[in-house]
């Protein structure tokens, strides 16, 4: 399994009109310092969502929009879900499109993006006809509950984020390897424990918005970061190797690149960076 990182910050790290003094320096000393919206690709096919930085992040690190067959959605805020980008799956922008594209969320969360892409340009995804024309399929998949695609599994894993939009988080399996994409979350719930049971995880992306702030609400600080690996340990859901990476990374707390990466190398955990590919 390949995982590009097409995104690593919240709402883009330097935040749009800023001047505090991690924005400042970020924008001096460019490079990984420079984090565009939590967004991830796997295996140049599945987005695991599409932010409004998806189409430049791809063509930044040289990858095909168009061959893209999997859109998994995981909620609809608005650092999450780009209406514009995804309406341009609709024929009369001119969009050839070869490979169908599979629309992955829970209920809520399709029920979300449906009013949203009708109020913003007439769109029904529920008219299957129309879906028939813009080569989309929509599969629903709540938490606690398994979807096959092709090579893959997804199950879809319960949060708190935003329970009245249907905000979940995502194993993806393919063959032996487990991805566990944890963005955006606070403290692991019960229930996601529940279904996360005899799971063995080889790479997760979590949630840490908040870095040394002493405050962490819908979101993780450092501090619940560390206490959400633990949970996962403790409960034996984590493979000896596990990959570790902090992403949804903001400004709120988080010092640079450099220096949060020696933070959390404490904790044998990495930082996940813009354009950054691994192969597990």
């Amino acid at each position: 399994m390949k995982i590009t990182v097409l995104g690593s910050g919240g709402f883009g790290y330097p935040l749009a009109f800023c001047d505090c003094k991690y924005c400042s320096k970020a924008r001096k000393m460019g490079g990984k310092n420079i984090r565009k919206r939590a967004s991830i690709l796997v295996n140049d096919e599945m987005i695991v969502d599409l932010t409004g930085d998806c189409q430049t992040a791809m063509n930044m690190y040289g990858k095909n929009m168009s061959n893209v067959k999997y859109l998994l959605q995981t909620h609809t805020h608005l650092d999450h879900f780009d209406i514009n980008q995804f309406t341009t799956l609709d024929y009369k922008y001119a969009t050839i499109r070869k490979k169908s594209l599979s629309l992955v969320c829970s209920k809520k969360c399709f029920e979300d993006i449906n009013t949203k892409v009708n109020l913003y340009d007439n769109i029904n995804l529920k008219n299957e006809d129309y879906l028939k024309k813009i080569n989309c399929e929509v599969k629903i998949v709540n938490h606690g509950e398994l979807l096959k695609l092709d090579k893959y599994q997804i199950k879809a894993i319960h949060t708190t984020h935003d329970e009245k939009l249907g905000a979940q988080l995502y194993l993806i399996k393919e063959k032996n390897k487990t991805l566990f994409y944890a963005t955006d979350t606070p403290q692991i719930s019960d229930i996601a424990l529940r279904e996360l049971k005899n799971e063995k995880i080889d790479c997760i992306f979590l949630d840490e918005s908040f870095g040394n702030s002493d405050y962490c609400f819908s979101h993780l600080n450092i501090k619940g970061f560390v206490q959400f690996v633990e949970t996962l340990k403790e409960n034996e859901l984590l493979k000896d190797n596990c990959l570790i990476y902090a992403t949804h990374i903001t400004h709120d707390g988080n010092p640079l690149h450099e220096e949060l990466e020696k933070q959390l190398k404490k904790y044998s955990c990495l930082v996940a960076y813009d354009g950054m590919e691994i192969k597990l």
